[in-house]
């Protein structure tokens, strides 16, 4: 292990995780990505960055696909990213929905199969940061 990896695991079991969620949800943030040019590409990456940043700093894990293939743009055919989107739709907790995702038709299909999977649709931080903050469910029977 590299020294500065060695020293950074260091830091982080010294210091622990105080402030962050003993387990962490993971949030998937849904919003329109493609565009007719560039800049307006880059304006739907910045905005769903930004809520991507609150929801870390909330405590909870994020999955911001505008960053995972920002520079990808023709590697591939659009199919390969908006399937890979939803597989990770289905490996999350909750979504959280950008304001203008309801003109993504991919937004459109990520909201659909979280309501089919049961999963929280929140769109606002506020209410995140409500249901994050409430006390975990005990599935234990007292008795």
């Amino acid at each position: 292990m590299p020294i500065s990896a060695v020293h950074a695991l260091g830091v982080f079991v010294e210091h622990g995780r105080s402030g962050y969620r003993k387990n962490m949800k993971l949030i998937y943030i849904v919003g329109p990505y493609r565009a007719s040019g560039q800049w307006q590409i880059f304006q739907s990456i910045r905005r769903a960055e930004a809520f991507a940043l609150q929801v870390w700093q909330m405590g909870a894990a994020c999955i911001c696909p505008h960053k995972n293939t920002e520079y990808f743009n023709g590697a591939a055919p659009d199919s390969v990213w908006l399937d890979g989107d939803l597989e990770m739709v289905r490996r999350c907790d909750a979504i959280l929905c950008v304001p203008g995702w309801e003109a993504s038709s991919g937004s459109l299909g990520e909201v659909a199969l979280a309501k089919q999977l049961g999963l929280p649709i929140f769109r606002s931080i506020e209410e995140l940061r409500k249901w994050l903050d409430q006390p975990p469910c005990s599935n234990v029977v007292s008795g």
